[in-house]
């Protein structure tokens, strides 16, 4: 069973390097010349279905509603509001009809509930970050099922669950053993838990494979169900990469030649660690946010901005490749930040134009148009 993944926002790349993995670790060599292409817009892509308003109304005295990961099904809609601690529930008509959480250490109480999912079972499973860091299964009505330890203490970007195969596949920081030794242990970013038991069955992909002579910030990604591997890169790095079960690097897309783009020259920065953090939050660069999986055929990604002169670059790129790695869609600007991908419902987003003095958040759905 797919779990659908939660993202925040999406960019994709344009004219990109790619090429086919080999028996060594593949690298972008082979660039795709420029090409004519009359990009679509935004409602030429994307057709709006709905619009619906989450009207909170349950909880006094609380701080305004944040949307920190959304889940829906044919009746409801379920979201993790950190600053609140909570769960919440709300109608198809966004009317809150139920809310459960509140800050600690016990079972139903939460530090930072970032993400949350629906299993086969219908049951919800919450990741809790700060200084929880675990995973909780619960009721919709909120009652304990289970924890287990998230196998990090993060920070962490995504979550994907996989029932069929038995795996919950975390994206984080940890550390995992070179040729069996933990002697020679190397920084990695996947974390693979057992789904039945809770357990870390392993972790893997190593940061430097992903993207060589750059570590730390959180990585990204999105899950291939289908196929089992993962779309993931570095939030500030220069390449795409997609990763086998195995841990094998299946192909690499090339970023730097990405329109309205300015990406970190990780090869110049400072071996010393403090000036090397110095000179990272003195650059302005691009900031990947998300990847999303379009079906089959299609990439999404979203880029923002990150360092002193942000506010004055454009908050939101967002970008759609086709299977060939060449850009169907490139825009400055969209309606709001991505929350959700369907198959049949087609893309969520939290619209932008929020109304001022209003606590209730507008979420939007829509269509994805394909090119003939």
């Amino acid at each position: 069973m797919k779990i659908i993944n939660f993202v925040t926002c999406v960019f994709l790349v344009s004219a990109c390097s790619f090429r086919s993995a080999q028996s060594e670790i593949p690298t972008a060599q082979e660039s795709y010349d420029d090409y004519a292409l009359e990009l679509a817009a935004f409602d030429e892509v994307f057709k709006h279905k709905e619009t619906v308003e989450l009207k909170p109304g349950l909880i006094s005295d609380y701080a305004p509603l944040t949307v920190s990961s959304i889940v829906y099904s044919d009746s409801i809609y379920v979201v993790t509001d950190s600053p609140n601690k909570a769960v919440r529930i709300f109608q198809l008509d966004g009317s809150e009809i139920d809310y459960w959480g509140r800050q600690g250490e016990g079972p139903g109480e939460f530090a930072t509930p970032e993400w949350i999912g629906v299993l086969s079972d219908g049951t919800l499973l919450v990741r809790d970050e700060s200084f929880n860091f675990r995973y909780q299964q619960l009721t919709v009505q909120g009652e304990h099922i289970r924890s287990f330890y998230a196998g990090s203490t993060g920070p962490f970007t995504n979550t994907f669950v996989n029932e069929d195969k038995g795996k919950i596949i975390s994206i984080s920081r940890a550390i995992c053993p070179k040729n069996g030794f933990f002697s020679q242990s190397q920084p990695c970013t996947i974390i693979e838990h057992d789904f039945n038991t809770g357990e870390v069955g392993r972790i893997y992909g190593e940061e430097s494979a992903i993207e060589p002579g750059y570590q730390g910030l959180p990585f990204i990604a999105d899950y291939d169900y289908d196929h089992g591997t993962l779309w993931i890169m570095h939030r500030r790095g220069g390449r795409l990469v997609n990763m086998s079960e195995s841990g094998s690097l299946l192909d690499v897309v090339d970023l730097s030649t990405s329109p309205d783009t300015d990406l970190m020259d990780m090869a110049a920065l400072p071996t010393d660690f403090e000036a090397r953090a110095s000179e990272i939050a003195r650059q302005t660069v691009t900031f990947a946010r998300a990847i999303t999986l379009l079906g089959d055929d299609f990439v999404l990604l979203e880029l923002g901005w990150a360092g002193p002169k942000r506010d004055s670059r454009p908050q939101r790129i967002m970008n759609i490749l086709d299977t060939r790695k060449k850009m169907f869609y490139h825009g400055i600007h969209s309606p709001g930040v991505v929350r959700a991908w369907d198959e049949k419902r087609g893309l969520l987003l939290e619209l932008d134009n929020q109304d001022i003095g209003s606590d209730a958040v507008h979420m939007a759905w829509f269509v994805f148009e394909e090119p003939n």
